[in-house]
């Protein structure tokens, strides 16, 4: 894939979040990510979006 400004990317990936749903694409993205990587994704996503509601939950290691 040629590079593409993250606008162009963000764009790319939203159409294929319709075809194929999040789900497939959330699972294809942590494939790619190692344990550390993934923790602290989650861990911005929680502070960013949900104001560390789920903090205790990613410090201790919980995962529902």
């Amino acid at each position: 894939m040629v590079n593409v400004d993250k606008s162009t990317a963000f764009d790319i990936l939203s159409l294929m979040i319709q075809r194929v749903g999040a789900d497939v694409i959330i699972e294809e993205l942590v494939q790619q990510l190692d344990g550390d990587e993934l923790c602290d994704m989650v861990s911005g996503l929680d502070q960013y979006l949900f104001d560390n509601q789920y903090s205790n939950c990613i410090d201790e290691g919980l995962m529902f």
